[in-house]
């Protein structure tokens, strides 16, 4: 079978200077007391990005020097010489000192950027973060300056006194983000019951949120997703786990971010594997082969079924009415969410999840044209004639489990498509 290069490109905030090559899948904080050890197994269990969030000062200097011997890249956070914390940590940028620790992260290839701002609250945080932000970005354009919004369970700014979306719209337009990235952990904040799960949970709205934005700024979506269990709680499933991050490729994310790599996939005194390590492994060597085909595709649609945000007098500014997808017909079955993504050239692609962790989900879609069918592959993400002419989509889903189809006219011949990063 024939089969079509794609050029892509970097993506990036047009109105900023750094532009992201590949699909990242990082943790909010993977470095260990013995820090090449931790490295050494978030490579195995398939992170690319390391970050530094929280760690203690008597680290940070030998990080860099650790992700070089490893080979894994790094998000620097040193509240020595910038950042800040919500509206309790709050680090000034003094001239002299800055260029230093700048110079030592030019120094390196695996220093990825530089994690300016954890979670701003009120204006005068955001005005801060803006200005580390800018401060960063001009002494090195070729470093990432990272921040990360509010999550909607903040005390100030919720969807209870409607100041949640008002509080995004500042943020994106103060601090004008190369990236856009959100935090929500519901087995945390939200302890969804096994009726309902996450069906009414905010976390649906705070995803539906951040798309919009990313997508009106055209800047890459990030996104925060819990995998480290609550003790007092319960711990996260694989299929939990899943269900969150897949969520987020359905919104259209180019980078997932797992909280948190400390005491959840291995020990952060001894650095040895914990029982998580096995459900993360699995779970990123499944989407990693995906990773190049989804920077090459842009958001268009996201559809859940009726049950989601049923009884919220506002569901409908956050969510999309199926009768309006470019590419079925009819009515989505319970627990199945859909994400609809093209890429330039026109191609249509879709993800099919089952939202359900506990349950296997069957679904049929009817499409709205008969089509040739591929699935992208999880073992080496190349694609996968399974269906010639189809008129629907069915299929049976595990509990959290997720499928990546391209859809394309049955009236042309059938190819196979594969993208290109060029710079």
């Amino acid at each position: 079978m024939d089969e079509k290069i794609i050029k892509r490109y970097p993506l990036g905030n047009p109105t900023r200077k750094w532009r992201q090559d590949n699909f990242i899948i990082s943790t909010f904080n993977g470095i260990a007391k013995n820090i090449v050890k931790g490295f050494q197994i978030l490579k195995e269990a398939h992170f690319n990005l390391a970050e530094m969030g929280w760690v203690p000062i008597e680290r940070v200097d030998d990080t860099i020097p650790a992700a070089e011997r490893v080979g894994i890249d790094i998000l620097l956070q040193d509240w020595r010489y910038f950042g800040g914390f919500q509206d309790s940590v709050n680090n000034e940028i003094v001239d002299g000192e800055i260029e230093k620790c700048i110079a030592r992260c030019k120094a390196s290839n695996r220093v990825l950027g530089y994690y300016v701002w954890d979670e701003p609250y009120h204006l005068p945080d955001l005005q801060r973060a803006a200005s580390q932000t800018d401060i960063m970005e001009r002494l090195d354009e070729e470093r990432l300056p990272f921040s990360v919004a509010l999550p909607s369970y903040n005390e100030f700014y919720q969807y209870g006194n409607d100041m949640y979306d008002e509080y995004l719209k500042n943020y994106v337009e103060i601090i004008n983000p190369p990236v856009f990235s959100l935090d929500y952990y519901p087995f945390y904040f939200y302890k969804p019951n096994d009726e309902k799960q996450l069906d009414e949970c905010p976390l649906l709205k705070d995803l539906f949120l951040l798309r919009k934005h990313s997508l009106e700024k055209h800047t890459p979506m990030w996104f925060y997703y819990q995998g480290k269990g609550n003790p007092d709680y319960e711990p996260i499933t694989y299929e939990k786990m899943a269900v969150q991050a897949y969520l987020a490729l359905l919104h259209g994310a180019k980078a997932l971010q797992h909280f948190s790599a400390i005491n959840a996939i291995f020990d952060d005194e001894t650095a040895e594997k914990l029982p998580a390590f096995e459900d993360t492994k699995r779970f990123n060597g499944e989407v990693v082969p995906w990773g190049n085909t989804l920077m090459a595709l842009t958001s268009t649609g996201i559809f859940h079924d009726q049950a989601v945000l049923a009884s919220d007098p506002k569901k409908a500014n956050y969510t999309e009415d199926f009768s309006t997808s470019a590419l079925f017909d009819g009515t989505l079955p319970a627990r199945i969410s859909v994400g609809e993504l093209t890429d330039g050239e026109g191609n249509r692609y879709v993800l099919i999840l089952n939202r359900d962790y506990l349950e296997r989900r069957a679904f049929s879609l009817p499409l709205k044209n008969a089509s040739h069918v591929y699935e992208v592959s999880k073992k080496d993400g190349g694609q996968v004639l399974i269906e010639r002419g189809a008129t629907a989509l069915t299929g049976d889903l595990a509990p959290g489990e997720c499928v990546f189809l391209r859809l394309q006219d049955a009236s042309q011949k059938p190819y196979l498509i594969r993208y290109e990063l060029e710079k």
